[in-house]
């Protein structure tokens, strides 16, 4: 991909997301993302064939660039503790700086399936989460890690934290997720450590 393809790649999702933020995935026409994004129709077409296939891409490529900066972070992880902090500031400070993005991930899933997306980026966010496990247990303390299946490893980490922030997103708490960390990280690793 050539950097102006990805330019205008990125220039066509960030209007998408502005138009579904605004008005709603089913009342936004491609029209309006044309118009935001100052693009062709027939661009629209070439890179996401419909405005469901707009929606699936914006889907993965929040997701996608949210989980590149988790691995960026883990690589300096030491601990199980950084681990476990790593992996809970990198989710809040995510979905903070990107509050349209997070809520658009929490709430439209169902843009994959509609999209016949969904069993190959379930594919690809569970070798994700493998490889960032596998990372997890080659910590020189990973044996204080309380003995259970990978899925309940996920639920007590990043449970809490997505359910705090899917309330402040939708406007039910008022304190920025950056500020419930300490809470959160507090939390998982009582849960999470022996």
């Amino acid at each position: 991909m050539t950097p102006r393809t990805s330019d205008k790649r990125k220039s066509i999702l960030k209007a998408a997301l502005s138009c579904f933020t605004q008005y709603g995935i089913e009342s936004t026409t491609i029209e309006q993302i044309r118009d935001l994004s100052d693009t062709s129709v027939g661009s629209l077409y070439h890179h996401f064939g419909n405005k469901e296939g707009i929606a699936s891409a914006l889907y993965k490529e929040g997701l996608r660039q949210f989980m590149r900066g988790l691995s960026e972070h883990m690589r300096s992880v030491t601990s199980i503790e950084q681990m476990i902090a790593v992996t809970i500031h990198s989710n809040l400070d995510w979905i903070a700086e990107n509050p349209d993005w997070a809520r658009f991930i929490f709430n439209h899933r169902h843009v994959l399936k509609e999209n016949a997306q969904e069993d190959s980026f379930k594919v690809e966010v569970k070798t994700a989460h493998l490889e960032m496990t596998n990372q997890w247990r080659r910590l020189s303390d990973s044996d204080r890690l309380m003995p259970m299946p990978l899925d309940v490893y996920q639920a007590i980490l990043i449970g809490p934290t997505h359910h705090y922030a899917r309330e402040w997103l939708g406007g039910r708490a008022e304190t920025s997720p950056k500020e419930m960390g300490d809470y959160l990280i507090s939390m998982a690793s009582r849960c999470l450590l022996e």
